[in-house]
């Protein structure tokens, strides 16, 4: 079962970075990327639970790692909802800094990396390119920076989730599922419908496509006599997709909750950093409105607090991208607002120009009460630019 999967992993990270060696042993680590969102935590854990099964009786160990610290795990809300209605424990998830990754690769040499939700290494982990040998994932395919030959399986396929590709995958062998594992799918159909705002009309084939939209309908069907979370469900018995979407999409966009983390919390609660060749770049995502933020902390606060943020980060340039909902009624009707925050006026001008007059994005600047020479302001009247469709925009003016 996947408690004791878990368990078990746990307990082989605590052997596997003792001081013995362990020359006969292989190991997988199945590494999210380091947003630490649904997808990525639950594919991870999903993948190498199921490469577990297959591969038993084999001397080979798939470990699921969450690319986060063990402490940032709490403010995921709708994790945290999801795994403690179904009696799962924290304490039996691998962290970033639940063990010495440095001494385990020391003491089993056959280990390697496999990366889910993502197909280049986190910039904490980049050292561990040459040991990646799985991928899967949904964003733009960047592989070519692999040797050939290295990578013994991928499949980047632009789907709404890389679960809905991970359960493509549990589909081939569907018959080692019992009925007691029956949450595993839960966790996949909720990370789907999350993942494509409940399969919202007016995003089919930006956040979703027919994949995802099939893998939920057999979801449906698997989970349709499951006893757990009575309250995803209508008064016929059916499984109520909204229901699902709009509990846990409840959770993350919660204002209050959201509000309550300080501002480097927020900053990093779903995180991505890259580097390219003209500049390094952070980009947040921040569940609530800009104006949320102003409303607590006066301008100069949030320019100080930006300015540790980028030099902690040793960034160039820091994207803050607000989303929310525009009403509680409907979560996947969202609105979005991008700020750039650049210490380098040149580069502040440059980049808006790029975006909207070479790329055609439908960004609205805006004034706020902020410092112009360092801070500029858009709204995405169309609320479609996602840090995934955004982010290789970016990337190309900064090559």
């Amino acid at each position: 079962m996947l408690k004791n999967f878990l368990k078990r992993s746990k307990d082989l990270i605590t052997e596997f970075s003792s001081n013995q060696k362990l020359s006969s042993e292989s190991v997988k680590l199945v590494f999210g990327n380091e947003s630490g969102d649904l997808d990525s935590i639950f594919s991870s854990i999903i993948y190498a639970y199921h490469n577990s099964l297959i591969s038993e009786g084999k001397n080979l160990h798939y470990i699921p790692i969450i690319n986060i610290n063990e402490e940032d795990i709490y403010q995921r809300f709708e994790f945290m909802y999801l795994f403690n209605s179904l009696e799962y424990e924290v304490k039996d998830l691998v962290f970033l800094n639940s063990f010495n990754l440095q001494k385990l690769i020391g003491n089993v040499p056959a280990t390697e990396m496999v990366l889910v939700d993502h197909n280049v290494p986190s910039e904490n982990l980049k050292d561990m390119i040459d040991r990646v040998s799985e991928i899967i994932d949904h964003h733009e395919d960047k592989t070519s920076i692999y040797k050939e030959g290295q990578l013994k399986k991928k499949i980047i396929q632009k789907v709404g989730s890389t679960t809905t590709l991970v359960f493509d995958e549990i589909m081939d062998k569907i018959s080692l599922y019992k009925d007691q594992e029956k949450h595993i799918f839960w966790f996949i159909l909720s990370t789907i419908l999350v993942d494509t705002y409940n399969f919202n009309p007016k995003e089919k084939n930006i956040r979703w496509i027919d994949m995802d939209w099939k893998a939920a309908e057999t979801l449906c069907k698997i989970l349709n006599d499951d006893k757990a979370f009575p309250e995803f469900r209508k008064e016929t018995g059916e499984i109520d997709l909204n229901a699902i979407f709009q509990k846990l999409s409840g959770l993350k966009f919660d204002p209050e909750m959201n509000l309550n983390l300080d501002m480097n919390k927020l900053f990093t609660k779903d995180y991505k950093r890259y580097t390219y060749q003209k500049a390094r770049a952070g980009y947040s995502v921040i569940f609530f409105p800009f104006d949320d933020l102003a409303k607590k902390y006066s301008p100069e606060v949030i320019i100080q607090k930006c300015q540790e943020f980028k030099a902690s980060e040793k960034l160039d340039i820091l994207f803050l991208m607000f989303v929310h909902p525009k009403n509680k009624e409907n979560m996947s009707d969202l609105s979005r607002e991008i700020i750039i925050f650049c210490e380098d006026e040149k580069l502040l001008e440059d980049l808006p120009n790029y975006l909207i007059v070479d790329q055609k994005l439908s960004l609205n600047e805006i004034s706020r009460v902020i410092d112009k020479k360092k801070v500029r302001c858009f709204i995405d009247t169309q609320s479609i630019y996602t840090r995934k469709t955004f982010e290789p925009m970016i990337a190309k003016f900064l090559s």
